[in-house]
């Protein structure tokens, strides 16, 4: 898991295919603060592995517009997102929780998000 300071920093992608099991990666550029991180570039990128069921995301647009997040998922898991990400996209149209996963069984997971400029997240959770 990189360090976060407050700031705005530039994130490398990070190889996905060995993340550990509760672990995340960025990659773009994101704007860090101590309650949330803000997308600052056209495509920044947050990778992490889950074992649980379903994955929600509190996220809002810090430019008050609606953008749409991919949501990605290995072939196997490809059909299966959460109500508020349809085919895997999530549209962030207000600060709210979304439900973007919703797996048939628990099991490790890689979720990738792809997150345009202006999108803000706050925090992940999980279900069981």
């Amino acid at each position: 898991n990189p360090v976060l300071l407050d700031g705005t920093h530039s994130f490398m992608p990070a190889a996905v295919s060995d993340l550990p099991q509760d672990y995340w990666t960025l990659g773009g550029t994101w704007q860090v603060s101590g309650e949330n991180i803000t997308s600052q570039s056209a495509n920044a990128e947050l990778n992490f592995r889950v074992g649980a069921k379903d994955v929600y995301v509190v996220a809002g647009s810090a430019d008050g517009q609606s953008h749409r997040v991919s949501v990605g998922l290995p072939s196997v898991n490809a059909t299966e997102y959460g109500s508020d990400a349809p085919d895997g996209v999530l549209t962030v149209n207000g600060s709210k929780l979304y439900h973007i996963v919703s797996l048939k069984q628990p099991g490790s997971t890689l979720v990738t998000l792809i997150v345009p400029k202006g999108v803000t997240l706050y925090t992940f959770t999980f279900g069981s």
